[in-house]
C-alpha cells in the first residue's frame, strides 16, 4: 500500500483528499492522523479500510432512426433506436433531446427498452442523443452518450381530395361509378393510389387528378375508400397524406313488384269501377308506388303505402271508380324505398293488358244472349212437345 497524501492540515480534526477518479486509483484505503508533543510528530494507527472498485466507462452505443428520412411530415412515425456496442450489456436506456450543448428533455426509460416512438410534430424537430446503462456493485452506471441525431420536421402537405360521381348515399348492384382524386393547386404529381379498405385497388398515372371507374359493381366493391398522391422529395419517392374517406354501400338491386287487377278477367265494361293492387315483396320504414299506363306514369293522388297489421306485404291501390274507353291498355307499377336519404328504384312489375267493352256493345251481348238463351229454350221445348205427341 503506498501512500498518496502527506501532511494535510486541519483544525477540525478532519481531513480530506480530492482526486479524479481513474483506472489506476482502485484499490483499499486508509488513513492516518498525527500529532506533535514535545517537538516530536507521533501518529496514530490504521483506520479501517475501505475498498474502492474502479470500472472502465462505458462505451457510447449507436443511435439510428428508422426509416431514416432527411426529414419527416408531420404525422410520420419515427423510431429512434439506442444500440449498446458488441459486447457490451445494457440494463436499461435513455432518450435526450439537446438543445446545443444543453440536454433539454430526458424521455422515460424502461428497462430493456431500447426504442422510443415518436410521431413527427413541428415540435418534434431536433437533436437527439441516447445512453445505456447497467449496474455495478449496486451502483447505476451510465454510459457515454451516442453521437447525436438530427430530425427535421415539414409541414404537412395538403392531403387530396376524393369524390365520387354519381354522390348517392346508398347504391345497388349494377350501378356504375368513378372515384375522382384531386391533388392541391400547384403540387408535383408523379402518381396516384386508390385504396379500399386499405388496400391498393389501382395506381394511376396523372398530373393534377386521376379517375377509378367502378362499373356495374357488385357486392364485393363495397368498402370505404381512399387515395393519396406522391412527388419528388429529397432522392426518394415520399406518399403523402391520404385523402379523407369514402364509403360505397351497395345493396342488392329490388324484386319487381307484383300487379294484381280486380276484376281478374283483364275484361271489364264501360262505366265499371276498376281497380289495381301493386304488392312489394318485403316490409320496409318508407315505401312509395308509382302506376303506369302504355309506360306513362299516372298521378292518383296518394300513393304511399296503404298496409294494416294483418298484412305482410306493404302496397298500395290505384281505383278508377268509372272506367272510360280510354283506360284500355298496358299497366305496370313499381315501388321506391328510402334507403338512408335516397329513393331507390324497383323494376317495374309484369304488364297487365286491360280491355274495356263499350256499353253499347255490352247491351247488344245481353239481347243477344237473351235471344240465344230465349230460342234455345223455345227449341228444346218445341222438340220436347213433337217426341211426346209422336210417342203416343
Amino acid at each position: 500500500m503506498g501512500e498518496i497524501s502527506e501532511g494535510v492540515s486541519s483544525q477540525s480534526g478532519k481531513g480530506q483528499v480530492v482526486t479524479a477518479v481513474q483506472g489506476g486509483n482502485a484499490g483499499v484505503y486508509t488513513c492516518q492522523y498525527s500529532r506533535e508533543e514535545s517537538g516530536e510528530k507521533i501518529l496514530s494507527g490504521d483506520s479501517n479500510s475501505i475498498q474502492i472498485p474502479v470500472v472502465d466507462s462505458l462505451l457510447p452505443p449507436k443511435l439510428s432512426l428508422d426509416p431514416l428520412y432527411a426529414f419527416y411530415f408531420q404525422g410520420e412515425h419515427v423510431t429512434l433506436r439506442c444500440s449498446a456496442p458488441l459486447g457490451q450489456k445494457g440494463e436499461g436506456y435513455r432518450f435526450f433531446k439537446q438543445s446545443g450543448e444543453q440536454i433539454v428533455e430526458v424521455f422515460p426509460h424502461h428497462k430493456s427498452n431500447d426504442q422510443f416512438f415518436i410521431t413527427a410534430e413541428l415540435g418534434d424537430a431536433g437533436i437527439y442523443i441516447c445512453e445505456y446503462w447497467r449496474w455495478e456493485s449496486g451502483r447505476m452506471i451510465p454510459s457515454r452518450t451516442s453521437d447525436p441525431v438530427s430530425i427535421s420536421v415539414s409541414d404537412s402537405p395538403v392531403r387530396p381530395r376524393l369524390t365520387v360521381t354519381p354522390d348517392h348515399p346508398i347504391y345497388m348492384t349494377g350501378e356504375s361509378i368513378t372515384l375522382m382524386c384531386s391533388a392541391p393547386t400547384n403540387a408535383t404529381v408523379l402518381g396516384f393510389r386508390f385504396f379500399r379498405d386499405g388496400q391498393n385497388t389501382g395506381s394511376p398515372l396523372g398530373n393534377g387528378s386521376a379517375q377509378l371507374p367502378l362499373l356495374r359493381m357488385e357486392i364485393e366493391d363495397a368498402g370505404s375508400y381512399t387515395c393519396d398522391f406522391w412527388g419528388p422529395e429529397a432522392v426518394q419517392e415520399i406518399p403523402l397524406e391520404q385523402s379523407a374517406p369514402v364509403q360505397i354501400i351497395l345493396i342488392d338491386a329490388y324484386t319487381p313488384p307484383m300487379l294484381i287487377m280486380d276484376p281478374p278477367s283483364k275484361v271489364v265494361s264501360e262505366g265499371y269501377p276498376l281497380s289495381f293492387t301493386c304488392i312489394a315483396p318485403w316490409k320496409t320504414e318508407e315505401t312509395s308506388f308509382h302506376f303506369y299506363k302504355d309506360g306513362t306514369k299516372i298521378v292518383p293522388g296518394n300513393t304511399r303505402s296503404e298496409m294494416s297489421s294483418t298484412e305482410r306485404w306493404p302496397r298500395n291501390v290505384f281505383k278508377i271508380p268509372e272506367v272510360g274507353l280510354n283506360i284500355s291498355g298496358e299497366f305496370t307499377c313499381m315501388y321506391e324505398e328510402n334507403m338512408s336519404g335516397r329513393w331507390i328504384s324497383s323494376p317495374w312489375s309484369p304488364a297487365v293488358n286491360v280491355t274495356v267493352i263499350a256499353s253499347s256493345r255490352v247491351h247488344a251481348l245481353f239481347w243477344l244472349r237473351s235471344l240465344v238463351v230465349g230460342a234455345s229454350f223455345f227449341i228444346i221445348n218445341s222438340l220436347i212437345f213433337l217426341i211426346f205427341h209422336c210417342c203416343l
